[in-house]
């Protein structure tokens, strides 16, 4: 059995466009019934730990398997959550487990990959203008990755720590691109192109953006499962996407993600598939994902990394017997 830390998957550098691929397969999977990702259990103590599962079983790769993750309250007010995460990948036929592995990277790359394939779905493939609420890991990870596939010119960025903006919009100057600090979140979104919003905690009231401030057009990840948007007026989304249907309405009935007033939330593989039949196709906008943390995703990716490592001689060996 195989054993990968944090330390061998960097190692591993796995391809962008692997990784977009394998995610953009699991989702037309799900679509299709090869891949069945089961509801997520959450379980929440009363020291306000949090404890979630999330299974799935890719019957087309012969894998099963489940990433667990932990996410542990802060110690301060406001104070980003602790968060570790590890993944079980089982052999569907036998049953053996044959990896288990740090999933704080396969996450967040996960994450990354489905706003890209959403942003190349929903989002005018000629956007300039990127917006960030948010300026922490995910943000950084999205802004490689929409420079890849986006001819970005502006980025606008808000933090409620203005340090941490003024950072991260260094970071992102470069020639041809512009990066400024907004004075709010409502600020940072107006006339963007594509917005993603990755705050840690969640905003007060009364500092959420209002999704009336949305250019028409524009194309809104919530990485941060909405916590920086104003809900009251979240129906403004024109287009308001999931990745997966049924782990969003489980999701939303149980109040871990917020309730979309506006009409029926869309399939993000549907909107794939219309896509892909006619490229001219265009969403009404201001359009939104609504990602649900797709844990059949987190497997495929785990999966690929299991093959690099074998063929690289990566990682531990551990013996069966540990289980």
């Amino acid at each position: 059995m195989l054993y990968l830390n944090a330390a061998h998957i960097d190692e591993l550098e796995l391809d962008c466009n692997d990784i977009e691929s394998a995610v953009r397969a699991t989702l037309l999977q799900l679509h299709d019934g090869t891949t069945i990702a089961p509801p997520r259990v959450v379980m929440q103590t009363a020291a306000s730990a949090r404890f979630i599962a999330f299974p799935a079983l890719l019957a087309a790769r012969g894998i099963a398997g489940v990433k667990w993750l932990s996410l542990r309250a802060g110690a301060a007010p406001g104070e980003a959550a602790q968060t570790s995460a590890l993944l079980l990948l089982g052999n569907a036929t036998t049953g053996a487990l044959e990896a288990i592995m740090d999933a704080r990277w396969i996450t967040l790359m996960r994450t990354v990959a489905v706003s890209l394939i959403a942003a190349r779905t929903l989002a005018d493939p000629h956007s300039r203008r990127v917006a960030f609420i948010g300026c922490g890991m995910q943000a950084r990870a999205h802004a490689k990755w929409l420079a890849r596939a986006f001819p970005l010119s502006r980025a606008t960025v808000y933090s409620r720590r203005e340090a941490t903006a003024r950072d991260f919009a260094s970071e992102l100057t470069a020639p041809g691109i512009e990066s400024a600090v907004a004075a709010s979140a409502t600020a940072c979104v107006a006339d963007a192109d594509i917005v993603v919003s990755s705050a840690s905690t969640s905003s007060p009231n009364g500092l959420r953006c209002d999704p009336r401030a949305l250019s028409e057009g524009s194309f809104v990840s919530l990485v941060d499962l909405g916590r920086s948007f104003d809900w009251t007026a979240a129906n403004g989304f024109a287009t308001f996407a999931v990745d997966d249907p049924a782990q969003y309405e489980a999701l939303a009935r149980d109040k871990h993600l917020p309730l979309y007033t506006g009409g029926a939330p869309q399939s993000l593989t549907a909107l794939i598939d219309a896509r892909q039949r006619d490229s001219t196709i265009r969403f009404a906008g201001p359009a939104a994902l609504m990602p649900t943390g797709l844990g059949a995703a987190d497997l495929a990716l785990a999966a690929l990394l299991r093959e690099k490592a074998l063929k690289q001689g990566v990682g531990l060996s551990l013996p069966d017997s540990v289980c």
